[in-house]
């Protein structure tokens, strides 16, 4: 999967990852911080392979909202919340 920088604050992936906390000081200078590998990251990070973008569900929230296909005896019955499956 490949992914464009469209920000150019100088954190790369980072300005657009949902693990990243960013603070920027008084000075102009920032801290950032990753919490997939927790620690702080220094530099412009251009490929990461735990990239998770901030508008994008994860594949654990897709599966916990995702509906059941119920069928029976061959039959597709319809679908239902998760929380209603047997």
């Amino acid at each position: 999967m490949k992914f464009t920088i469209k920000s150019d604050s100088g954190h790369g992936l980072c300005d657009s990852c949902r693990n990243a906390t960013i603070a920027k000081m008084a000075d102009e200078s920032h801290i950032m911080r990753c919490s997939e590998f927790e620690r702080f990251l220094k530099g412009k990070i251009i490929e990461c392979n735990e990239y998770q973008p901030v508008g994008r569900l994860s594949d654990y929230e897709m599966e916990d909202k995702a509906w059941i296909l119920e069928v029976k005896k061959g039959r597709i019955l319809g679908f239902k919340p998760p929380e209603q499956s047997e």
